[in-house]
């Protein structure tokens, strides 16, 4: 019997409750133990002096992130977040620009404040600004399930081997089971699989979707297990051809 695949989406929605600011998105894995003050990543586009930038980071000096600038489907999202003397986080501020328009310019789409009502918990407070702040919304976290998700570098089950190294890992469909016999599969069934150098570090991962491939990333890392640039191959699903994109660093 299939495992059922309902708690990659629990966890899903608590991590699209956190929101932006909760910095559960793309992390580089090497920011706690580096003195970093931004790091960029750009695309590459038609020649090597050609580059895209897609996003740009910046840090303190305890390596919490202080802004995020980011370039996807055609639009940029600015994320500004402060934080109090003991490095927890304060308020966070959302911004938008639409690309596509001519006269769009990068306006504010949601403010966040947080608060701590004791030590374990973690109380977030969000608008926008054509909502009074008296009609904000309010959730209440686990300060611990917080860093559990943000320290988590896997989706939904997760595979290790005897060595306790992720191998693989699976998100996605869901299943409905009636007596022990499945009685309808909604989704899609999502697949990675990781590949390691003889020193532990993850040099490529393969996508599959629905057991058939469509993606793979390859790490390229300097001696001190910074980025220096990664390779994205992709298959269209409609026309069948493989794409393949180049993206760099920057670190500063």
């Amino acid at each position: 019997m299939h495992k059922s695949y309902l708690l990659v989406f629990i966890s899903m929605n608590l991590l699209s409750n956190f929101g932006y600011a909760q910095e559960n998105y793309w992390q580089p894995e090497f920011i706690n133990s580096h003195n970093i003050k931004s790091i960029s990543k750009f695309k590459d586009v038609s020649s090597a002096s050609e580059k895209e930038l897609i996003l740009k980071i910046d840090y303190d000096f305890n390596g919490k992130e202080l802004q995020r600038w980011q370039k996807e489907d055609a639009a940029i999202y600015l994320t500004i977040n402060a934080y109090d003397q003991e490095g927890r986080l304060l308020k966070s501020t959302r911004l938008y620009q639409n690309l596509v328009l001519a006269d769009s310019r990068l306006d504010t789409i949601q403010f966040s404040e947080f608060l701590y009502p004791n030590d374990s918990m973690q109380e977030r407070i969000s608008w926008t600004p054509d909502q009074p702040k008296s009609e904000a919304d309010h959730y209440v976290f686990s300060l611990k399930k917080i860093a559990e998700i943000r320290s988590r570098n896997y989706f939904g089950e997760p595979t290790y081997d005897q060595q306790g190294v992720l191998i693989e890992d699976r998100w996605g469909f869901q299943q409905r089971e009636v007596s022990g016999c499945i009685t309808s599969t909604t989704g899609d069934l999502f697949h990675r699989r990781f590949n390691y150098d003889k020193f532990g570090q993850k040099v490529s991962e393969t996508w599959f979707k629905n057991e058939k491939f469509f993606r793979s990333i390859s790490y390229f890392k300097n001696h001190q297990g910074m980025p220096l640039y990664e390779v994205i191959t992709e298959l269209d699903a409609d026309s069948k051809r493989v794409k393949t994109s180049t993206y760099s660093f920057v670190i500063e």
